[in-house]
């Protein structure tokens, strides 16, 4: 682990910032820790954490513990598995496929509405130009033929809407086919969730049995500290298995030394 701040360099597993009289905070170093990048004048080059040592990157008497979660990633940084986990995961997977898109069927109703009023009123227009066709039959007057070309266009015109319409209203169908399909795979999103969630309760709830002997011993011999939150995270990180560093901001320890060696993992202390 390296720790550089401002143009003071610190090398091992184990920093004591304590003496040095640096403006700098448990909060600061935290995250540069996190994003393994500088921050400021802050940079920490160490094992970037995974998801057991985010949660417990940052060990101060102000901040809240969810012991029985903490004591679950802890396991799981030991590569204990729960029996649930496998069908979680399944879940989990099909929660990430992409759901059908909802269509908008109002521009479709719309359109239906609208071809609907035409070709009623192209309908009664071929009634019209029929009916006077048939009193103007009399010969093969200009008029006729007139009237012959209106009628022949016009009824072009209805059939090339009434297909439109048809189009759309198979559009429609397919449109609310899919939103009914939606509305189904809404409703089983919502059981595989609480599926999920049910399981990743037990999991944790299994995971936490497994590791509450080693808990409850580490939390007995754990620094005596007045935070009791202090006191908890600690034993929680000493059961774990924690490559990056843990930031304590908290009079814990002698040294830095110490922590490192109770802990077992690298320490950087404020």
């Amino acid at each position: 682990m390296r720790v550089r701040i401002g143009s003071s360099v610190w090398l091992g597993p184990a920093v004591d910032l304590r003496a040095a009289e640096l403006a700098v905070s448990g909060q600061q170093v935290a995250k540069a820790v996190h994003r393994s990048e500088a921050i400021g004048e802050i940079s920490v080059q160490c094992t970037p954490p995974d998801a057991f040592g985010r949660e417990l990157i940052h060990i101060h008497s102000d901040r809240s513990i969810s012991k029985s979660r903490l004591l679950a990633l802890a396991a799981r940084s030991r590569g204990l598995r729960a029996p649930q986990d496998e069908q979680r995961l399944e879940i989990e997977r099909q929660l990430r496929e992409e759901p059908p898109r909802s269509v908008d069927t109002a521009p479709l109703r719309e359109r239906i509405a609208t071809l609907g009023e035409e070709i009623t009123e192209l309908r009664e227009r071929v009634m019209r130009l029929q009916g006077a066709l048939s009193a103007m039959r009399t010969g093969d007057s200009e008029d006729e033929q007139r009237v012959r070309s209106t009628l022949s266009e016009t009824v072009r015109r209805l059939s090339e809407l009434e297909t439109e319409r048809e189009a759309v209203r198979q559009q429609l169908e397919q449109a609310r086919t899919t939103n009914r399909r939606r509305r189904d795979e809404h409703d089983e999103r919502l059981r595989l969730e609480d599926n999920a969630a049910n399981l990743r309760r037990a999991a944790n709830e299994w995971l936490t049995s497994r590791m509450s002997g080693a808990y409850a011993r580490a939390l007995h011999t754990a620094p005596d500290v007045a935070s009791r939150t202090v006191r908890v995270a600690l034993a929680i990180v000493r059961v774990g298995e924690c490559a990056s560093p843990v930031v304590i901001e908290a009079d814990a320890f002698d040294s830095s030394m110490a922590a490192r060696n109770w802990l077992d993992t690298p320490v950087i202390q404020l």
